[in-house]
């Protein structure tokens, strides 16, 4: 699964972060998905989720850094990343870069 950017509406709102975590993180559970690390997914920022700190803190590369899919990232963040993941006999890549939503350091 791939998000298109803009968790939440309001980038310093760590209740709206909290909200997120609660539908996202459900994608993780191996138990109600049946498999072992969940549904592979990547969030990507959009511009209301800039400044990104609240972001990286709930969708950094410490969440992803354990997952099997994760493919890394570029820079500091998670601003720009990779997954990777097989279905069906068929390899896939998600590249989640962030784009006109201004600089992002990183």
């Amino acid at each position: 699964m791939a998000g298109e950017g803009d968790i939440v509406n309001i980038a310093y709102s760590a209740s709206e972060y909290r909200n997120a975590t609660n539908a996202l993180y459900r994608l993780e559970n191996p138990i109600t998905t049946g498999l072992p690390e969940g549904i592979p997914y990547g969030a990507c920022v959009g511009n209301h989720d800039q400044p990104t700190t609240l972001y990286n803190q709930y969708f950094g590369t410490n969440h992803f850094a354990d997952r099997s899919y994760y493919g890394g990232h570029y820079g500091r963040t998670t601003t720009r990343t990779t997954t990777c993941s097989s279905a069906s006999g068929m390899d896939f890549i998600a590249l989640y870069v962030t784009m006109g939503g201004g600089a992002i350091p990183g």
